[in-house]
C-alpha cells in the first residue's frame, strides 16, 4: 500500500483530498483513496495508525471531508461542544485566579495586622526612652507600604471578580 506522502496536493486545494484533485495516479494511490471513500461513508470512528510523517492527518482530514458529518448537524454539535468546553475552561480559570488573589489578600491583611502591632510597640518603645525614632519611622514606613499592598491587591480580587463575571456570561 501506498503512504499517504504520495497524497500530493495542490497549493490552492482546502482541506479535502477530492479524488480529481490529486496530482499523479497509481494503484496504491488509488487503493487509499478508495479505502477514505469507503470509511467516509460509514459512522465508524476510525483509528489511523502509522509512523510519524506518514500523512495519517491527511487521511484524517480527507475522510472528515468526504463524510456526511463535515456538515450539517453534526459539525454543529462539535461547534457547540467546543464552545461549551471553552466557557468552563474560562470560568474555572477565572475561579482559581479569584481564589488566589483571595487568600493572597488575606497573607497580606495578616501582614498589615502584625505591622500595625510593631508600629504600636515601636512607639511605646520611642516614648519610652527604650528605641530610636528611627525604628519608630522604619515601622511607619512598613506599614505604609504593606498597606498600599494589600490596596491593590484589594483592586486585583475585584477585577477577578469583574473577569469571572464575564466568563459566566455577564458581559
Amino acid at each position: 500500500m501506498a503512504t499517504v506522502t504520495e497524497l500530493i496536493r495542490r497549493p490552492q486545494l482546502g482541506s479535502a483530498i477530492p479524488e480529481r484533485e490529486l496530482i499523479g495516479y497509481n494503484s496504491g494511490l488509488r487503493h487509499v483513496w478508495n479505502s477514505v471513500q469507503m470509511v467516509a461513508r460509514t459512522d465508524s470512528s476510525v483509528l489511523i495508525q502509522g509512523e510519524t510523517g506518514t500523512g495519517k492527518e491527511l487521511i484524517a482530514r480527507a475522510i472528515h471531508e468526504e463524510s456526511q458529518r463535515s456538515s450539517g448537524p453534526e459539525r454543529a454539535l462539535v461547534q457547540y461542544e467546543k464552545t461549551i468546553q471553552t466557557a468552563f475552561t474560562e470560568v474555572s480559570d477565572s475561579l482559581i485566579a479569584h481564589q488566589r488573589v483571595r487568600e493572597s489578600r488575606k497573607r497580606q491583611e495578616a501582614l498589615v495586622a502584625a505591622l500595625q502591632d510593631r508600629l504600636r510597640l515601636a512607639y511605646v518603645r520611642y516614648r519610652g526612652g527604650g528605641d530610636t525614632q528611627l525604628n519608630a519611622l522604619d515601622a511607619d514606613r512598613d506599614l505604609f507600604q504593606a498597606e498600599l499592598d494589600l490596596s491593590q491587591i484589594r483592586l486585583d480580587e475585584l477585577l477577578t471578580v469583574v473577569e469571572l463575571y464575564k466568563a459566566i456570561g455577564g458581559g
